[in-house]
């Protein structure tokens, strides 16, 4: 007996769409491309990118009403052109779908018509900016005719500003001097022209107005992104970045006077977005590409690209060339936001995931904000007469200290990271002792930086803990592992030095300390940590050759400072091992470890890398 089943409900009906006025009229936006491919016709605006499927014919059809289109004009209007009414849904079909994707503008839905024809034919190219980006561009252009701009300042970039307004259909402007008191209504928008990052009228310009900086320097120009009065604390520090960066480049410095010059266009520019709400995309956005549909079912498949504030930005001039660049600036609005913070020890051991150290490559790529040209706070140097055998190594230059580090390891990209982790220990002491709001220690202090919150701890821990430079000394006939002798043995032959190495345990974390001197004069070659003695010889004499082959020695200050290189490398077990060890020691009575992080350099976001200070109390 066959058993009756129940029909499958039926799915639901699509809703069919909302029929338009075939008399309504559209435009083609000015930046519309189409080309033929072999599925029909690839559409491309700044909105949408996609493919509108259909027969050869299709690419023929739309170039042909080109004309029509870019002019303004309906279904009904096409018909009559083509003078075939069988044409309609064809074309009431793409009318539709190129309205449905942006590239067309909907000239019933404007709220404000066309400006006059001399209007029009004047400001041509700025309207057909605002028709790309805009879905009622007249409305703006009304809005942008009736703003009014103050510029308060004098100098070379205020004659360029004033034509870049004018050009952009900006013509109720008013000239103030510095410091000359408000006359006049709140204008829309304020552009001060100041000659110093620190002016004080940054923090108090026309009360209501919103602010867009100008910044005239000797070696460069800077036009800020619009904000509040007051907003720009992070201005200084953003522009005394840049202006670093400059200082390390032959020619970066800028003509002062061609360059105020640029910067009054651009802040011309930068006047025009904030009055229109229309910014440009930062370039180089790190979203990856625009998400692109293979045919017509609605709107462009795919996540969409995150907003962005387009007033967190700065634009810098610079160079004998007169380059110009808009950067991402996160904390130029950023007034009380903390620099450092205090994270429970306990709890961010706990939370390490069960995996080893990361992969040095991804590291090496989520570190690229530390040494973003114009941003970052260090820069990667060429290192074009770094010998690079038997180690490979790296150097990196911090540009507030002004200090160069060395780094080393198996490849270029471990040596890259471990001199920035170098530099980076460095800067949190350095920003702990200029820092108002830096943390307050009363214990033992060291710096400590890792790749992950981890790995920081661990390092501080590793230098806190390491024991006084005595210990057992470790002979040839110890050695096991062929990379320690082919080290050791580098050292002896290739470049004549004698090294002497002493082993000496570290009993309340684990594994122990190898120091390597030169046998001649007893200086210190390379101090480091391995969870065992192989590995702590190899790190000691990795760091010995780096030193020795780069004429890079330690400081004598830093002579018997301890390193934690092997921690990057550690295998899942091991570095497993270790956090347990290290909650074990801080769970004892009495061991009470504070952790200070240092979250932001004050131009970038976040530091891609962790580092701060690890005190014992």
């Amino acid at each position: 007996m066959t058993q009756a089943t129940a029909p499958a409900p039926a799915a639901p009906a699509r809703p069919a769409p909302a029929r338009r006025d075939p008399a309504a009229r559209v435009r083609l936006r000015p930046g519309t491309h189409f080309a033929p491919v072999a599925r029909g016709v690839h559409v491309s605006h700044l909105r949408s990118s996609f493919v509108l499927a259909g027969p050869p014919a299709l690419h023929q059809l739309i170039d042909g009403q080109l004309g029509r289109l870019a002019d303004g004009t309906s279904v009904d209007e096409l018909v009559a052109a083509g003078g075939s009414e069988s044409a309609r849904p064809v074309l009431d079909h793409l009318l539709r779908t190129l309205l449905d994707q942006g590239v067309l503008l909907d000239l019933a839905a404007l709220t404000v018509g066309e400006p006059d024809p001399a209007t029009a034919a004047r400001y041509a190219d700025v309207l057909a900016h605002l028709e790309d980006h805009s879905d009622d561009p007249y409305a703006v252009f009304a809005r942008l005719r009736a703003s009014t701009v103050e510029i308060s300042g004098s100098g070379p970039a205020v004659p360029g500003l004033l034509r870049g307004l004018a050009a952009y259909g900006i013509e109720r402007v008013r000239v103030t001097g510095p410091g000359a008191a408000p006359d006049g209504p709140v204008p829309d928008l304020t552009v001060l022209v100041l000659d110093r990052e620190n002016d004080a009228r940054l923090a108090a310009p026309a009360a209501g107005s919103a602010v867009i900086p100008l910044l005239t320097l000797d070696d460069l120009a800077v036009v800020a992104g619009p904000g509040v009065p007051g907003s720009f604390a992070g201005l200084p520090a953003a522009t005394a970045r840049a202006r670093a960066w400059a200082a390390l480049e032959p020619g970066a410095a800028a003509p002062p006077t061609m360059s105020a010059v640029l910067a009054g266009a651009l802040a011309a520019r930068a006047c025009f977005e904030a009055l229109t709400g229309l910014a440009t995309p930062l370039p180089e956005a790190a979203d990856g590409p625009a998400p692109v549909a293979d045919q017509v079912t609605g709107r462009v498949a795919g996540p969409a690209r995150p907003e962005r504030d387009a007033s967190h930005h700065v634009t810098l001039v610079w160079g004998h060339a007169l380059e110009s660049r808009r950067l991402p600036a996160p904390r130029l609005h950023t007034t009380t936001a903390a620099r450092w913070d205090s994270p429970d020890v306990a709890a961010l051991l706990a939370d390490a995931g069960p995996g080893g150290a990361p992969d040095a490559l991804s590291v090496f790529r989520t570190a690229a904000p530390l040494t973003t040209r114009w941003s970052g706070p260090a820069r990667l140097e060429p290192d074009l007469d770094l010998p690079q055998i038997p180690v490979s190594t790296a150097t990196a230059r911090f540009l507030d200290g002004g200090s160069t580090y060395l780094g080393w390891g198996p490849t270029r990209a471990v040596a890259g990271v471990d001199a920035l982790l170098a530099g980076l220990r460095d800067a949190a002491t350095l920003d702990a002792l200029a820092e108002h709001t830096g943390p307050v220690t009363t214990g033992r202090t060291v710096p400590c930086a890792g790749a992950t919150g981890q790995l920081w701890l661990l390092d501080g821990l590793v230098r806190l803990l390491a024991p006084p430079d005595t210990g057992t000394e470790f002979d040839w006939p110890d050695v096991t592992h062929p990379d320690v002798q082919s080290l050791w043995g580098a050292l002896l032959d290739h470049f004549d030095v004698p090294v002497t190495l002493r082993t000496e345990p570290l009993p309340e974390l684990g594994g122990l300390v190898a120091t390597a001197t030169r046998a001649t004069d007893g200086a210190v070659l390379g101090r480091q940590w391995g969870p065992g003695t192989q590995s702590a010889v190899h790190a000691a004499l990795v760091e010995s050759c780096a030193r020795v082959q780069t004429g890079l020695l330690r400081a004598p200050d830093r002579a018997t400072g301890t390193g934690s290189w092997v921690l990057h490398a550690l295998p899942a077990p091991r570095l497993a091992t270790l956090t347990a060890r290290a909650a074990e020691l801080l769970a004892r009575p009495g061991r009470d470890l504070r952790a200070h992080r240092l979250l932001s350099d004050g131009v970038l976001d976040r530091l891609p890398l962790v580092c701060g200070l690890l005190e014992w109390r």
